[in-house]
């Protein structure tokens, strides 16, 4: 195979847009309801101490993943877990068959928001949380340009969150003009995302901020900033979901019957 091209392009929903918070929703978006297991895609800014989450609330049936880019935010979970998250550290919360958590930030921030669907058969696994601070996510140099590897494997380099389904995600940064050529499992449904900038897929582009592009299968991808620098984005997606899909608030399910079940859990 060749070079992955974009397929489609899209912008984000504006969730939120008040002046002093910025939400943008990605996925599940018109009727793109996935990208290889990630089923929710929100990029948020805000200035105040206000938040996304800070009242108690339950997940089941996916993964929870966070990256803060800016600010600081303290969690807490029905399982006894307490952390606090600052900029460039990374959370990953296997929900399973359920937990309740909320997050009080402690400044503004600037961060992602994702969700993968755990497959059927660990729907209901033992939940789980995981924190990762900067310092320990994998980091590849490239022509002055940083890419952070926190899940799934990129250039040979493995990241550090252990999702279930076969992933990948990766934060791409941009200081010079020099292309960034990445290398990931040619199977996998991929899409870009970008955060700052604007980006070039190859000869394809601009995506600028808010955009997502879906790429066609290949052996790379060759990302170019524009002259807009420093220019920010995401890869993400991984193994295309072969399972049904049934998503209600905060819960993923495969079946009616499992939804109804984690519906009356959390009553």
């Amino acid at each position: 195979m060749g070079n992955r091209i974009i397929v489609k392009a899209f912008k984000s929903s504006t969730v939120i847009n008040d002046g002093d918070m910025r939400l943008l929703r990605s996925l599940p978006a018109f009727n793109i309801e996935s990208l290889g297991p990630f089923v929710f895609l929100d990029h948020y800014q805000h200035q105040s101490k206000r938040g996304i989450g800070d009242t108690s609330h339950p997940h089941a049936g996916i993964e929870v993943i966070s990256y803060l880019l800016d600010g600081s935010v303290v969690h807490k979970d029905s399982l006894g877990n307490v952390d606090t998250l600052n900029a460039g550290d990374s959370q990953f919360i296997k929900a399973g068959s359920g937990m309740l958590h909320k997050e009080t930030p402690q400044s503004g921030r600037h961060g992602l928001k994702l969700w993968t669907s755990l497959p059927a058969k660990n729907k209901f696994d033992k939940p789980e949380y995981f924190s990762f601070k900067a310092d320990k996510i994998p980091v590849i140099e490239l022509e002055g340009n940083t890419i952070k590897v926190i899940a799934g494997n990129v250039n040979g380099k493995e990241g550090i969150l252990p999702v279930t389904s076969p992933a990948v995600l990766a934060y791409i940064h941009f200081k010079t003009g020099h292309e960034v050529t990445l290398k990931i499992d040619e199977t996998f449904q991929l899409g870009v995302y970008v955060l700052q900038g604007g980006i070039m897929v190859g000869v394809q582009g601009p995506l600028v901020k808010g955009d997502i592009g879906l790429l066609s299968n290949g052996a790379q991808i060759n990302l170019n900033p524009t002259r807009d620098l420093p220019a920010d984005c995401i890869v993400l997606g991984g193994q295309k979901i072969a399972e049904p899909l049934i998503f209600e608030g905060p819960f993923v399910m495969a079946t009616i019957e499992n939804l109804n079940l984690t519906k009356r859990n959390y009553a």
